[in-house]
């Protein structure tokens, strides 16, 4: 009988602590959800902190696009844009000029290379080989002319086919004739006139203007993205946060344990 009682002792103090164990479990428990439920606080309050600063920040873009628009409505914003054509009209007709001084000069690269290796003036004729517009452009006393000159006296010392020499020689004609001269003048003028319209879109501060605008737009916008992003991060965290799936479990625990109904709230 003794040591049947010291068995069901025994037995009773294992009952009571994993009894105790399963009440310090919902006790926790209950601490969790209480945590959770904060953390779902202060989540929705910075959610809802982040929606108010999306929104000033809205409100600043449309206050700036405001901004831009009455630039663009200006008298100097059009007047702008009207420079803005001229340039790119200048811009069309310097190419075209570069590109009829390209193909010259390509037309003669094959017996000017051939007069290159006896030529006194072998460095003249190597940069017109090697980029024949910006030689053209910086060669203010038109050497290539005396160079051109010396290629026509010695073609005949050059082994080119008769058919050929008098294709090359009609091209030095052509620029013995003032062409070169000519075409000189002409891109001078239209790089002349390039730079005073340049000048003239400098004078114009609408465009300085709006540029910071855009900057200040584009900075709002990487903010607004930043707030969105930021948004979303916490509401895939709040979605993480059930503190009422925890407290099922607590009131069924408490069940088990006492055969009593609780309400958590």
């Amino acid at each position: 009988m003794g040591e049947l009682n010291l068995l069901v002792k025994k037995t009773t103090e294992k009952i009571d602590e994993n009894k105790l164990k399963k009440i310090t479990l919902c006790y926790h428990g209950i601490e969790n959800v209480n945590n959770s439920k904060d953390k779902q606080k202060d989540l929705l309050k910075n959610i809802e902190k982040l929606k108010k600063d999306i929104d000033d920040k809205k409100t600043q873009l449309t206050d700036k696009e405001k901004v831009l628009s009455k630039l663009k409505d200006s008298k100097d914003y059009k007047q702008l844009q009207e420079f803005k054509k001229e340039k790119d009209v200048s811009f069309e007709e310097i190419k075209s000029k570069q590109e009829e001084t390209f193909t010259f000069f390509s037309k003669l690269s094959k017996p000017l290379k051939k007069y290159e290796r006896i030529a006194l003036d072998g460095k003249i004729i190597n940069n017109y080989l090697d980029n024949s517009v910006k030689a053209f452009k910086d060669d203010n006393e038109l050497k290539i002319k005396q160079a051109l000159l010396g290629l026509k006296n010695n073609i005949d010392k050059l082994n080119i086919d008769k058919k050929q020499q008098d294709k090359f020689l009609e091209l030095i004609r052509k620029s013995e004739d003032n062409y070169l001269d000519k075409l000189k003048k002409e891109i001078e003028r239209l790089e002349e006139k390039q730079n005073q319209i340049l000048n003239k879109i400098k004078t114009i501060s609408v465009n300085d203007e709006m540029n910071v605008i855009k900057n200040e737009m584009e900075k709002i916008e990487i903010k607004i993205r930043f707030y969105n992003d930021e948004v979303e991060s916490k509401n895939s965290k709040l979605s993480k946060i059930n503190p009422e799936k925890s407290k099922e479990m607590i009131i069924k625990k408490i069940k088990e344990l006492f055969s009593v109904e609780i309400t958590l709230t």
